[in-house]
């Protein structure tokens, strides 16, 4: 129904009170029938009520005069005729009473005027001493009219009696039929209240369970269904703004796990991702000590002059094409990218995830290195050669800075590394003997003796040399279990 919700409301409102107002009329209605059934037998007994009296007035009446006239008292024949002419009057106030009775009333009052004019005589006879003729009246014309006021007396009250029975009969007859109208009106008001019921909730309850569902829905991430509401008001208006909201939530969500997948990329890129979890868990000083770890520095040997000899753009491209092959690499092999310094590039192995063969896998790189430094040079016409330097031993790693992270490490052992590439040679991969015990004979090397190092002394290094076919060392996967770096 394309009607408002409120307007639906109150035609069912109306409805119900007008099912209410039926209710009470009919009520009232059977309530005044009921009254009026009883007013009608308050009045049959009350009718009984006298008519008795004037059937026992009558009798009573009527005896006396019978003992007058027998005994010829002409005192008590005055009396009882007084008596007559009294109960004379209550005839007539009778007439007030018997509506329903007025023929047979007025017969009454006829053979009660004659029996008064008969009993008016026999008392002048009487009192002429015309006693005879006096009994001889009464058995011929007093009796007869005696005898007809009490059958007529008995007539009004047993119809007054009879009306009564069937006033008791009718109001129980008009019972019955109310109580069934009441039954016939409550039983036939459930279905429509039933029906109401189930036309409100079919019209108002039942959408906003839908949207109260898809919301719920909608809260847990789940922007793809839509409500599916018929009708045409505010609820089905509502229903329509949850799907465009749903639907706009959708995009924005999906926006959004993107831009989230970016940016878990570029802090990949940042920081390893053991760190990056330690650091939403709420760490906010993240520093490790790492009892044993192998560092690369790396340099491209002479990148100042080939900066200035090339475009800026070529150098970019260059130095980004290189990079990002070290990045494979490093991720190939488990090891994690420090960062790169101009054309500098550091990575380490055993941080921040300890592994055994730390100083091995450092080793694969340097070589990895070296290939990809001559292929990527090939490939831009010109000849690369990198200066590598490796020390292994304890360090300390963490994150550093609160709005741009970086996870750097720190220590002899990282500035021992440093040193070896500053004394490096191009095109070569020097360590030192602390990483070359690590590795013991698994790889050639040459020694090169005891150097003078900057802030170290003599120190004993060594040159990685390639193996007999003229073939650098293969490059080996990393050990199962054992993290991989992040790649670019």
């Amino acid at each position: 129904m394309p009607a408002r919700v409120q307007t639906k409301l109150l035609v069912a409102f109306l409805i119900i009170v007008s099912l209410l107002i039926v209710l009470g009329a009919v009520g009232l209605v059977v309530l005044g029938e009921s009254n009026s059934r009883t007013v009608d037998l308050i009045r049959a007994e009350r009718k009984i009520s006298a008519y008795r009296q004037i059937q026992s007035d009558t009798a009573s009446q009527l005896y006396r005069v019978s003992a007058a006239l027998f005994a010829a008292d002409q005192r008590a024949l005055d009396a009882a005729l007084r008596q007559l002419n009294q109960f004379g009057y209550d005839l007539e106030r009778l007439q007030y009473v018997a509506q329903d009775e007025v023929e047979l009333l007025g017969r009454v009052r006829k053979d009660y005027d004659q029996f008064v004019e008969v009993v008016t005589r026999l008392v002048d006879l009487i009192g002429r001493g015309e006693t005879t003729a006096a009994h001889d009246a009464q058995l011929k014309q007093a009796q007869p009219l005696a005898e007809s006021l009490e059958r007529l007396t008995n007539q009004l009250v047993n119809k007054a009696e009879s009306g009564m029975v069937a006033g008791i009969d009718a109001s129980q007859a008009a019972y019955r039929t109310s109580q069934t109208t009441v039954i016939v009106l409550v039983v036939g008001s459930i279905p429509l209240a039933l029906f109401l019921g189930r036309t409100i909730s079919w019209s108002v309850i039942r959408p906003l369970t839908e949207i109260g569902l898809r919301l719920r829905r909608m809260a847990s991430g789940d922007f793809a269904q839509q409500i599916t509401v018929e009708n045409r008001d505010e609820l089905g208006e509502l229903a329509s703004n949850v799907n465009r909201t749903s639907e706009k939530l959708g995009q924005l969500y999906a926006d959004l796990r993107a831009e989230q997948e970016r940016s878990e990329t570029l802090l990949l890129n940042t920081l390893p991702r053991s760190i990056l979890d330690r650091v939403r868990r709420g760490e906010t000083v993240i520093a490790d000590r790492i009892p044993a770890a192998t560092i690369l520095f790396s340099d491209l040997v002479g990148f100042t002059q080939l900066a200035a000899r090339l475009a800026p753009e070529r150098m970019i491209t260059l130095l980004g094409a290189l990079f990002a092959r070290f990045d494979a690499l490093a991720a190939a092999l488990g090891l994690e990218k420090i960062k790169t310094i101009g054309d500098g590039y550091m990575v380490a192995g055993g941080v921040p995830e300890p592994r055994p063969d730390h100083a091995a896998a450092v080793i694969e790189m340097a070589i990895a290195m070296r290939q990809a430094a001559s292929a990527i040079g090939a490939e831009f016409g010109e000849v690369l050669r990198l200066r590598i330097g490796l020390h292994s031993g304890p360090l300390i790693a963490g994150v550093i800075g609160t709005h741009k992270f970086v996870y750097d490490v720190w220590g002899d052992t990282v500035n021992t590394a440093s040193r070896m590439e500053e004394y490096g040679a191009p095109g070569e991969v020097h360590l030192s003997a602390a990483t070359r015990a690590l590795v013991s004979d698994a790889y050639a090397f040459k020694p090169r003796g005891e150097i003078a190092v900057k802030g170290k002394g003599l120190m004993e290094t060594y040159f990685l040399v390639t193996r007999g076919d003229g073939a650098s060392a293969p490059i080996r996967s990393p050990p199962p279990g054992k993290p991989v770096g992040s790649v670019l």
